[in-house]
């Protein structure tokens, strides 16, 4: 067998933010976008787990993926359904801290939405986002969740109610999680979520 695998750590911030150039392309023969609401609640879960026991400075593990990196793309060959539902809930963090606060505080919100959308989904050239997934769910997922303010548009197939499903599931978690918050410690839990322990002060990604 020819050619081998190298093991590297990556973490959100190297593979999708502004300092890669290159997108993270899903091929063409890969299924669409399939996780249930019970693969989505297990992730949250597991998030909020670590956020509230992890030792400072741990670093949350996705999980492993296989990447083919190109001059000009990286090929994203097993991990799709883990980035697609991270980039989800980046969408609705970004969302959430746009609409929160009072006069003081308001400018964090609008700051932390503004660099999740420049950092970690937004267009790396014009046209173009961190992650392209597949030619059935690509325009739905730019559309309703990569751009900024999302459309709405309706699910044309299976992989697209479930990427709803997911946005609406995260949207409801993440609200529930910052219900009892004033705004300022609101934006700072977003931040944890987003992987900045506190976003007016440090910088960071999970």
């Amino acid at each position: 067998m020819s050619g081998s695998f190298d093991s590297h750590p990556h973490n959100i911030g190297n593979l999708l933010g502004q300092y890669e150039p290159r997108g993270i392309v899903v091929p063409e023969f890969q299924r669409g976008y399939s996780w249930e609401k019970v693969h989505v609640a297990t992730f949250w879960e597991d998030l909020l787990s670590f956020k509230k026991t992890a030792p400072k400075g741990e670093t949350y593990f996705l999980g492993p993926i296989v990447l083919l990196p190109t001059k000009t793309e990286i090929v994203l060959l097993d991990g799709q359904q883990r980035l697609a539902t991270v980039t989800v809930l980046l969408s609705v963090l970004r969302g959430t801290a746009r609409s929160i606060g009072n006069n003081r505080n308001m400018q964090s919100g609008h700051d932390l939405a503004r660099d999740i959308q420049r950092d970690l989904i937004g267009k790396k050239e014009k046209g173009k986002y961190a992650l392209a997934l597949g030619e059935l769910d690509r325009t739905f997922f730019q559309k309703t969740i990569q751009e900024d303010p999302p459309a709405t548009q309706a699910p044309r197939l299976r992989s697209h109610n479930l990427i709803k499903n997911c946005l609406e599931f995260l949207t409801a978690a993440v609200q529930d999680e910052i219900a009892s918050l004033g705004a300022a410690k609101a934006i700072d839990d977003l931040a944890a979520l987003q992987g900045r322990p506190r976003y007016r002060h440090n910088d960071g990604c999970y």
